[in-house]
């Protein structure tokens, strides 16, 4: 698609794997420097981070005009604690995919008028609450489940959910996990 990309070992600072820090540090500072360089040429008018790895690590380049992205629970301990209060000062907005995800930034303190909530993917139609699959219906249905695979995101009910399916005998579906 010539899409310009750059690939960058920036690292991080992983205090329980102690080789993988002195890796991160070893890369440091020609990766800040690589930013920097790509930050100060393009001159981006809005930057969009997905994890605080990155904003963490090149703090002193941060865009005014960053959003920062957040699609996991982070708990409010003392690391993100830290974490959150830094990006708080230098991130214009930050982005929730769930009410829930909203509900852990204000927990870390991010002011709500700084929290986006957009949901991920798109909306479809609702399905008629009294909607059943049939015994007679030869068609298989597919269902999906994307994300990470934790124990809060119910990976566990659509399991429950296919075992009741199968012990009423209703097998015309394809169940995928992905994570």
């Amino acid at each position: 698609l010539s899409i310009v990309n750059y690939e960058i070992k920036l690292g991080w600072i992983h205090f329980r794997k102690p080789l993988w820090t002195l890796d991160s540090l070893l890369h440091y500072p020609k990766a800040y420097y690589q930013c920097k360089n790509i930050i100060n040429n393009f001159k981006p008018d809005v930057c969009h981070f997905c994890n605080f790895g990155m904003p963490i690590m090149l703090y002193n380049l941060i865009p005014p005009n960053s959003i920062y992205n957040l699609q996991e629970t982070h708990h409010p301990n003392a690391k993100h604690n830290f974490i959150y209060k830094l990006l708080n000062k230098k991130i214009m907005y930050f982005t929730a995919v769930s009410k829930h995800i909203s509900r852990v930034l204000i927990n870390l303190k991010i002011p709500s008028s700084k929290i986006k909530l957009i949901y991920n993917g798109i909306t479809v139609p609702s399905v008629d609450e009294n909607y059943e699959l049939k015994k007679e219906d030869k068609s298989f249905v597919n269902f999906a489940v994307i994300g990470q695979i934790v124990v809060w995101k119910g990976h566990l009910l659509v399991v429950d959910a296919v075992e009741i399916l199968i012990k009423e005998n209703i097998k015309n579906f394809k169940v995928a996990i992905y994570g």
